[in-house]
């Protein structure tokens, strides 16, 4: 009676052992999927990092951008609120670092005292100069405004000079700031 017992014992530990074995086997397959899953989330989670870190940089390029345009202009209100909208009408027009944007936009408004489209206008053209140049837009503007004022040429004739100092300097090899301090300097 008692090696019945015993063996039906055993039969029964056996049975539960086997289930466990069976659940321990389970639990392991599932461990392994949830970490597959998981690495294979890895890309997609860094991603999401990513452009999350890259939306946050590109908002605080922007805000930049914005911030040089109030510093050179002093704008508040409805004022600001135009200059913002030439801004961003200027950044997708033109693949231009956003500080370049800001900067020739603040300054071609504060220098040139152009609004609205001739202002977006003018900031387009000045970037693509500086870019063609290889000179900074905000010295450009600079230069440009200085030497146009001291000649006596019309503000609105900035584009010509733009385009004859662009050729002038190609043709010589004379940087834009010697030409532009020729011109302030001799006159037109």
């Amino acid at each position: 009676e008692k090696m019945k017992s015993l063996k039906k014992e055993a039969e029964t530990t056996d049975s539960l052992l086997s289930n466990l074995g069976k659940a321990g086997s389970g639990l392991k397959e599932f461990g392994g999927k949830a970490e597959a899953a998981g690495k294979a989330m890895l890309p997609v989670t860094g991603a999401i990092v990513g452009v999350g870190t890259a939306s946050i940089a590109a908002f605080n390029d922007v805000d930049a951008g914005l911030d040089t345009i109030i510093k050179k202009t002093g704008a508040t209100g409805e004022t600001a609120k135009e200059l913002e909208n030439i801004y961003k009408n200027v950044a997708t027009q033109i693949p231009a670092d956003l500080s370049d944007v800001g900067a020739a936009v603040g300054e071609i408004n504060t220098r040139f005292e152009f609004t609205g489209q001739t202002l977006e206008d003018a900031s387009v053209k000045f970037l693509k100069f500086a870019e063609i140049n290889d000179t900074d837009v905000n010295s450009a503007v600079q230069l440009v405004s200085r030497a146009m004022g001291d000649a006596g040429i019309p503000a609105e004739e900035y584009g010509v000079l733009l385009d004859q100092l662009t050729a002038a300097s190609q043709k010589s090899g004379i940087s834009i700031d010697a030409l532009t301090g020729n011109i302030t300097k001799y006159g037109a």
